[in-house]
């Protein structure tokens, strides 16, 4: 099983986010379960996307409707704190601006609540990226190290 997180991927590998929604049938559901560790992926793979890791479940995916998101807990649970610090943008607005259009549209959507379990070497260089160990011209976006001729 896997799980993409596009936008938010970052917020993943840096442990800023730890539950995500989705608006998924139920038959999708009942392929996760607590305690399962499940594959994540910076888009979907048959749209090229990468590995970048794994996380573990803490429990099985439950329904919540989206009026019942708390600030700042399910803020900084689904990452929106963390790219609100990076300058990240989601739908073109800003994280709190998304959070409470989401928050007001009352949508029963799944809540999917996971750790980190551990990361891929892509995933792994995308963390140094972002902590600023790596500069951007030695690792793109996807974590793939950029090979630079010699002079």
């Amino acid at each position: 099983m896997w799980i993409s997180f596009a936008h938010t991927t970052d917020a993943v590998i840096m442990e800023r986010k730890t539950e995500t929604r989705r608006d998924w049938v139920i038959s999708h559901v009942k392929k996760f379960w607590a305690d399962q560790v499940v594959d994540f992926w910076n888009k979907n793979p048959r749209n090229g996307g990468l590995k970048m890791g794994s996380i573990t479940l803490a429990k099985a995916p439950y329904l919540e409707n989206t009026r019942h998101l708390a600030y700042p807990e399910d803020y900084e649970a689904e990452g929106f704190a963390f790219m609100e610090e990076c300058g990240i943008q989601m739908a073109g607005m800003p994280p709190l601006i998304f959070f409470q259009r989401w928050k007001a549209e009352k949508v029963l959507l799944y809540v999917v609540e996971f750790r980190l379990h551990l990361l891929t070497e892509a995933g792994s260089r995308r963390k140094s990226e972002l902590q600023g160990t790596v500069s951007h011209d030695q690792v793109d976006l996807l974590g793939n190290e950029v090979k630079h001729e010699g002079k």
